[in-house]
């Protein structure tokens, strides 16, 4: 925990940690091509603003505090569990070969941005507020987009592969038939990248939508 002056890392920096607390009134900037390494529970009373530069969690990891953290690009490496408690948004590449999970906590893309890799991505609320996020290497079972409250698009959200998203809440697409859109599944011509709504009271689409699968 730091408590008298702001830190920013230069370009090219490396900052690892095994958890840390960013206290009330102070300011964490990551800028450009530097990076921040997490392993541990990270608390976010002041403010973090990652520029253009890379989070990666290296290790199980959790989020808390007060405020809610801008990422950039993050990464989520293999084995490693993210528990998200506490709102974030991002504006890069979401890169997760591990577990995100949230409790009924929002997450929000920001700008147009892929998400790759074959990790479990487990949001609560999730709301695409501008850009175009674009669904990437989803082409095994195990890999997964779970929304359990509300899927709120914005922007546009676009499939490729077999496995799209799943909601168990509400699919709220306020940008029309141009919010959404699919791409094939390699196994067949005839399917498009699958829908799912899996709760037991879900709020389905409110405008006319079109799913192939």
């Amino acid at each position: 925990t730091w408590t008298d002056g702001d830190l920013t890392l230069s370009a090219g920096s490396r900052f690892y940690h095994p958890g840390m607390t960013i206290a009330t009134g102070e300011v964490m900037t990551c800028n450009n091509t530097s990076k921040v390494y997490c392993a541990g529970t990270w608390t976010f009373d002041g403010t973090y603003t990652a520029g253009t530069c890379e989070t990666v969690f290296r290790g199980d990891s959790t989020l808390t505090g007060t405020t809610a953290p801008t990422f950039s690009k993050v990464s989520v490496r293999l084995g490693t569990t993210v528990t998200q408690n506490i709102d974030i948004s991002f504006g890069g590449t979401w890169y997760n070969l591990g577990t995100w999970t949230s409790s009924s906590k929002k997450v929000t893309a920001t700008a147009s941005h892929n998400v790759v890799g074959k990790g479990s991505n487990n949001f609560y609320d999730l709301t695409i507020s501008a850009g175009t996020m674009t669904l990437t290497s989803l082409t095994t079972a195990d890999a997964s987009l779970y929304v359990q409250g509300t899927l709120r698009i914005d922007g546009v959200l676009a499939c490729g592969g077999p496995n799209c998203v799943t909601v168990d809440g509400t699919w709220d697409n306020n940008n029309g038939a141009g919010g959404f859109t699919e791409g094939a599944d390699p196994a067949s011509t005839a399917r498009g990248s699958r829908v799912v709504f899996g709760g037991t009271t879900v709020n389905m689409p409110d405008i006319d939508e079109t799913f192939m699968d």
